[in-house]
C-alpha cells in the first residue's frame, strides 16, 4: 500500500526549555486504499538542561483524527478520536557525536484502536511501546548556514493492542509477530 503524508505546522517556545507545536497532517492513499485522513497533532516538548552532556527530553503528543471515513489504525474509529504519545529521548552529547534512546508509549480510548477482532470487549487503551538507539555525528566539512549529520539507528516496536497485530498480519502476508526491529542509516540536513 502506498501512502503520501502532507504536513504543515508551526512551533514556538513557551517557556525556558519548553516548546509547543501544532501540525496539520493529511494521509493520502493514491492506490485506491483507505480514504484520505485529516489529522492535527499537538505537542509539548521539554529540552532539559544537559548535566555533564546528558539530558532526558520528555514530551507528550496528542494526535487528533479529525476527519476521515477510514481509521488511522485500521480497525479503529475513523474520526473525532485521538491517541496520546508519552515519551522521552534520553540523550548524551559527546565529543563529535550524539547518542539518544527515543522511547515512548501510545495510549487512547479503546474505540481509537477498534472494536475487538474476535468478539468480546474492546482490546484496551494501549497501542504501541517503542525504544531504540540512535547515534549521529556532524559533518564538519560543510561551511555556512547549512548543517548536516550522518546517523545510524535501531528502533524496537512492541504492538500491545491485538487490533494492531491483526492489521499488521493483514498488510504483511500473515505476519502476526508483536515485535519489530527497524534498522536505519541516513543523512540529515538542517539550517
Amino acid at each position: 500500500m502506498n501512502e503520501f503524508d502532507f504536513a504543515l505546522g508551526v512551533s514556538a517556545p513557551l517557556a525556558k526549555g519548553l516548546t509547543g507545536s501544532v501540525e496539520y497532517v493529511q494521509f493520502t492513499f493514491p492506490a485506491g486504499g483507505p480514504f484520505d485522513q485529516h489529522n492535527i497533532e499537538f505537542a509539548l516538548k521539554y529540552a532539559d538542561t544537559p548535566k555533564n552532556s546528558f539530558s532526558f527530553n520528555p514530551y507528550a503528543k496528542l494526535f487528533w483524527a479529525v476527519d476521515s471515513k477510514s481509521s488511522t489504525v485500521g480497525f479503529g474509529k475513523p474520526e473525532k478520536t485521538f491517541d496520546v504519545e508519552l515519551g522521552l529521548v534520553p540523550t548524551y552529547s559527546g565529543d563529535g557525536f550524539t547518542l539518544s534512546a527515543p522511547t515512548w508509549i501510545t495510549v487512547g480510548p479503546k474505540s481509537y484502536w477498534g472494536s475487538p477482532v474476535s468478539g468480546g470487549t474492546p482490546d484496551g487503551n494501549a497501542g504501541v511501546a517503542s525504544t531504540g538507539l540512535k547515534v549521529s555525528a556532524p559533518l564538519s566539512f560543510l561551511k555556512g548556514g547549512a548543517k548536516a549529520s550522518v546517523y545510524a539507528s535501531a528502533q524496537y516496536y512492541h504492538l500491545i493492542n491485538d487490533n494492531l497485530v491483526a492489521l499488521k498480519s493483514a498488510l504483511n502476508s500473515g505476519d502476526n509477530d508483536r515485535d519489530q526491529l527497524v534498522l536505519g542509516v541516513g543523512l540529515g540536513f538542517g539550517f
